[in-house]
């Protein structure tokens, strides 16, 4: 209510109530306008006063329960908890059998087709350095006999030679040596053995001549003797083994090229099997050679089929095995195999048996993994739960705000996620 100035009359001399034309000003008894918020004069009544103060702190104490309930607000909305479970991976896998046939009619059977090819050769292979081993044998060469004399000199076969260290060769032939002159001739050590491995310039000295003629008539190296210690190639088991199994891996892609050609493209799936008709190495283990001979001989039968049928029951007969709470992680589609079992070759059917493996893991279905169980529980009682369950590894879990460390109690704040 606007406050009321009094105004006096020009006649009487009394007091009229005078109504402000404004919120700031109003009249004095000559008519004249006042400033009534400068007015000094014009105050304002102390119980006007004591309810504006009364409205003052009901105000403050409005907005301070406004942003009280608005922090609870936020803090509830915005808290949260993230439980990440690092699963533990649980194997799983099918495996059943299956026929091959040209016109299959039962749930059983897949369409494909059976050929059959004989193969063979014979390949050359040479020894490897892995079965080398030291063989003792009598050295050989060649010496130069010199005659300083004016006679010629006759030396039989197997005249002795003996070096200026001892060692004993013989000459392998009788030879004639000049008068002047020189003779080259074979020759060979007296005992087998290294010792017998000489070198180029070895001075020989003949026992069987009278002493006056031994330093008249000689011999001397002309080459170096070999034989005495030599490295020889074994051929070992093992080896031969390998061999055959190089030869024979040939031999079968060579069929498997050649039946694919005959069987065409259209169907996605193939599944082999060989067997051995004949396996012949021209060389026993323990034998030394040089190289040495296999010579083998194969049958080998294909299966061709249709695989996207035989992996759409694989994948349906590998779900079979979920239980609830479970699901798979992945499942090895490429690992797909097919081995045959049987084979009818004539009758145009065959046996294969089917395998097909997966990965599963604990499912946001699982009981155990619940949001609404872990609600008000510590970080350390969420871990010792899931652990309890066998279902993880390991357990991590993130807090928003980040320093809370219980999990919220409203179970829509909760998220589980398994990787």
């Amino acid at each position: 209510m606007s406050p009321t100035i009094r105004k006096p009359s020009s006649k009487s001399g009394k007091s009229i109530p005078v109504r402000k034309t404004s919120p700031k000003y109003a009249f004095n008894a000559d008519d004249e306008m006042l400033d009534v918020e400068s007015d000094t004069d014009l105050e304002m009544p102390a119980k006007e006063m004591h309810h504006l103060s009364l409205y003052r702190r009901l105000a403050i104490g409005f907005v301070a329960v406004v942003a009280v309930v608005l922090v609870v607000v936020v803090y509830m909305s915005t808290v949260k908890a993230t439980i990440l479970v690092h699963a533990k991976g649980e194997s799983a896998k099918a495996e059943f059998l299956m026929d091959v046939v040209k016109t299959p009619t039962k749930e059983s059977e897949v369409r494909g087709r059976i050929l059959s090819k004989a193969i063979g050769k014979t390949q050359s292979f040479k020894v490897t350095a892995e079965g080398a081993k030291e063989v003792e044998g009598v050295a050989h060469g060649d010496v130069t006999i010199y005659n300083k004399t004016g006679n010629n000199q006759t030396l039989v076969k197997t005249t002795r030679l003996l070096t200026t260290d001892g060692k004993l060769f013989r000459i392998d032939a009788t030879v004639n040596v000049p008068a002047k002159g020189s003779v080259s001739a074979p020759a060979y050590a007296d005992q087998s053995g290294k010792t017998g491995d000489i070198g180029t310039g070895v001075s020989f000295t003949i026992p069987g001549l009278p002493e006056s003629l031994r330093k008249e008539i000689y011999a001397e190296s002309k080459m170096p003797f070999f034989g005495g210690l030599s490295s020889v190639s074994v051929v070992t088991a093992d080896e031969l083994d390998r061999s055959a199994a190089v030869l024979k891996k040939e031999l079968e892609e060579e069929a498997k090229i050649a039946m694919r050609a005959e069987a065409g493209t259209a169907f996605a799936g193939e599944s082999f099997s060989t067997s051995v008709v004949e396996d012949k190495r021209s060389v026993v283990p323990g034998a030394t050679a040089g190289d040495y001979t296999v010579t083998m001989s194969l049958k080998v039968t294909s299966v061709f089929f249709d695989r996207a049928a035989v992996e759409e029951v694989a994948v349906r007969k590998l779900y079979d095995q979920l239980v609830p709470g479970k699901e798979f992680k992945s499942v090895n589609n490429a690992g797909l195999t097919a081995a045959v079992e049987k084979v009818d070759v004539e009758g145009e059917m065959a046996n294969v048996r089917v395998y097909l493996d997966g990965v599963m893991v604990p499912s946001m279905n699982n009981a155990s993994l619940d949001p609404g169980t872990f609600a008000g529980k510590s970080a350390e009682e969420v871990r010792g739960m899931i652990a309890k369950s066998g279902l993880a590894e390991s357990v991590d879990i993130q807090f928003f705000p980040p320093w809370i460390n219980t999990i919220p109690r409203l179970k829509d704040h909760i998220e589980v996620k398994v990787d």
